[in-house]
């Protein structure tokens, strides 16, 4: 755990919850889905913790446990931002705001969709921010927006109306650049 120099006892403060990628499966999901819970309520006695500002995040499978925790924890989470891999929400998920960030350079987690090792089939990154949109009772078309002109062109879409706004990040392919951050 991290706790910034400039943390201030008096001051509620946000949590965020950052997830590795590779390994894990269902059963681990939910152990780590009841370890998460009591993480936050453990944090939440020590320190001033603000209840509305605990996020979630996570790169690769990462980002697919920081969806998911959206998803099956959102009395936890109020809000994610998956890197490189995102959850498809079931039905049953509740909606939260999202903001992704993946680069169609990744060959792991294809931003086009495809095989992925040890999840199957995956529809890809639009798809499934579609999905998430349609969750959160979002309607129309994004509206793409170039933000950054030249060799590494990013572009910011935006699907409007619903319970949020939700914000998608991607970049255009880099030979050998497969990190959408930088």
């Amino acid at each position: 755990m991290h706790v910034p120099a400039n943390y201030d006892t008096t001051r509620p403060a946000p949590v965020v919850l950052n997830f590795h990628g590779f390994g894990g499966n269902r059963k681990l999901q939910n152990e780590i889905g009841a370890f998460v819970r009591d993480v936050v309520a453990s944090v939440s006695a020590d320190l001033c913790v603000d209840p509305k500002r605990i996020f979630a995040t996570g790169k690769s499978q990462g980002g697919f446990m920081s969806s998911w925790l959206g998803c099956v924890a959102p009395d936890i989470v109020a809000a994610i931002a998956p890197l490189a891999g995102m959850y498809e929400p079931a039905q049953s998920c509740a909606p939260v705001p999202i903001m992704q960030f993946h680069g169609k350079a990744d060959s792991t987690i294809p931003f086009a969709g495809g095989h992925v090792l040890m999840l199957g089939h995956y529809p890809g990154a639009g798809a499934v921010m579609q999905e998430w949109a349609h969750l959160n009772g979002c309607t129309g078309a994004p509206e793409t927006a170039q933000v950054t002109p030249g060799r590494a062109t990013r572009y910011l879409s935006r699907l409007h109306g619903g319970y949020h706004p939700i914000h998608h990040r991607c970049r255009t392919h880099m030979a050998g650049d497969e990190d959408p951050r930088g």
